[in-house]
């Protein structure tokens, strides 16, 4: 049997056109990390793609911030839920 592992943001979200990838995997993980870390990391990666600081805290708390919100509304659709401590 084929094993396909993939990832993303949105693979168990409930609207708009997401909602038929769900049912599509067999098994699906979520895996949480503290918001501190999550945003410290978005900064360091914005700002290696050429971001100042203020840009990346900026699109981090903003567009990035959205998105995380979004996508903690669908971890109830994950059949394990994985939390990473650091």
């Amino acid at each position: 049997m084929p094993l396909v592992i993939t990832e993303g943001n949105y693979l168990l979200h409930n609207h708009e056109g997401w909602e038929r990838v769900a049912p599509l995997l067999s098994h699906s993980w979520f895996v949480h990390i503290d918001d501190e870390i999550r945003q410290e990391r978005l900064i360091k990666r914005h700002m290696s793609f050429g971001m100042s600081h203020a840009e990346a805290i900026a699109w981090t708390m903003g567009s990035d911030e959205r998105n995380a919100i979004g996508v903690r509304e669908d971890v109830m659709r994950a059949d394990l839920v994985i939390t990473l401590t650091q």
